[in-house]
């Protein structure tokens, strides 16, 4: 029955002058089933390539050796459905969290038990992802987290080697990463060549703003890639998110996000043999019940902050297309 309803519309293949090109998947403010319905068409119309996935541990893992693992099937059916390749991200670490199963809190990343509850997290999961996913991140903008918490380096650095050998081991053919974010490459270079050493694939979150969260000058953009696919050398760049705020409270536009949109494409087109995949982050702008619940995930009601995260959308909250939204669409039907 849902396939019928999502297959509504004509496909449309994204053009191979293109990496796999994905765009994270929400809905507007308020919304029903049908709007999920609208949502999931709207990309399938795009035709994108590929599909983020995250999870947190302790969603997946609710008791101690129960999994709970309904979400990562549903949600993988879905990716794969609209979207292609699937590329999943569990969240041990996630910016500035650390998330473990409650029976685990405040043992060492690098524990025996830790690292043996997380490899028979992978198994399980790894028996249902069989040829579904096409890559595999270890913790998101991990980087975030251990600057604030830099003893807790070398523990991640050997839970991370851990989960790599139970892949290699069960799912040789799988790309592993972790997913890191274009700040730290520039703030800490060091910590992210520690991080990503031993990776397949380097995964990386780009936005092209300042610390204040305003946009960079576009002329930026370029050398900024440029810097990401020097740093990733032989290995393939997979941008898990791409994005940049509308809100004219950081001076910036719809005018300048459209532009942005534009950019990237022609860059991704011009390093299409050096990118995994690209994902746009988002589709619909963060209701405001959301952005409360994420200001109080990440540890700031920062005006600022809750402007970048609230006008990130290709569509407003209200699902009012901006103007990147058409260009979006124009770019993939370019190709």
């Amino acid at each position: 029955m849902l396939a019928s309803l999502l297959l509504g519309s004509l496909l449309v293949q994204t053009p191979s002058s293109l990496p796999p090109i994905g765009l994270a998947l929400n809905v507007k403010e308020s919304a029903r089933e049908e709007d999920f319905l609208d949502s999931a068409r709207e990309q399938i119309r795009f035709g994108l390539t590929a599909s983020t996935v995250s999870y947190s541990w302790n969603e997946l893992e609710p008791t101690p050796g129960a999994f709970d693992l309904k979400k990562a099937d549903d949600s993988i059916g879905i990716a794969k459905f609209v979207g292609g390749d699937a590329y999943v991200t569990i969240k041990v670490l996630d910016t500035t969290n650390k998330i473990l199963p409650e029976d685990l809190k405040g043992q060492a990343l690098n524990s025996p038990e830790v690292k043996e509850r997380f490899a028979t997290l992978l198994r399980n999961l790894l028996s249902r992802f069989n040829n579904k996913v096409k890559a595999i991140s270890l913790g998101n903008e991990v980087d975030v987290y251990l600057t604030a918490h830099p003893e807790e380096v070398p523990a991640y650095l050997d839970f991370l080697a851990a989960g790599r050998a139970v892949l290699k081991e069960s799912a040789p053919d799988m790309k592993c990463g972790v997913t890191t974010t274009f700040e730290g490459l520039q703030q800490n270079r060091p910590l992210i060549e520690k991080l990503q050493n031993g990776s397949d694939v380097v995964f990386m979150t780009y936005y092209a703003t300042k610390p204040d969260f305003s946009p960079q000058p576009l002329t930026e953009v370029p050398k900024n890639f440029s810097t990401m696919l020097i740093f990733a050398g032989s290995r393939k760049l997979a941008l898990q998110e791409i994005g940049l705020p509308a809100s004219e409270t950081l001076s910036s536009s719809e005018d300048i996000q459209a532009k942005f949109v534009t950019t990237v494409f022609d860059l991704l087109r011009k390093h299409k043999n050096q990118i995994e995949m690209a994902a746009y982050f988002i589709q619909v702008d963060f209701n405001r019940d959301l952005l409360d619940v994420y200001a109080k995930y990440y540890g700031s009601d920062d005006p600022r902050f809750r402007a970048f995260l609230g006008t990130l959308g290709l569509r407003k909250a209200d699902g009012t297309p901006r103007k990147a939204h058409a260009e979006f669409k124009k770019q993939l039907q370019q190709g």
